[in-house]
């Protein structure tokens, strides 16, 4: 299980990240990188996600910010931003320190 952070930085921008119930129908996290703030769902239709959940929402939207900050058009990409989140997200839970 990963605990997600308070606080991160990404270049020069330190980001809040915050737990909020669901934030639309299908929306699990949102980024809003002029703020500084990450937003994870800890919800969704009243209902708890799991930590597997939240993690990779949280990865997903540090993804957005990662890519936003080197002024990468793909910051917008939801399908990349989604493809590239889940292998960094599986990348983070498997990795071993031996």
């Amino acid at each position: 299980m990963m605990l997600i952070p308070k606080k991160l930085t990404i270049g020069r921008k330190r980001y809040s990240v915050y737990n909020s119930p669901s934030l639309h129908k299908d929306v699990y996290g949102r980024c809003f990188p002029a703020a500084g703030v990450i937003s994870v769902a800890s919800t969704h239709k009243k209902l708890p996600r799991t930590a597997k959940d939240q993690a990779e929402t949280f990865w997903h939207e540090v993804t957005h910010c990662i890519l936003h900050n080197m002024g990468n058009k793909l910051w917008r990409d939801e399908h990349f931003v989604t493809e590239f989140s889940k292998r960094l997200n599986q990348a983070v839970h498997t990795a071993k320190l031996e």
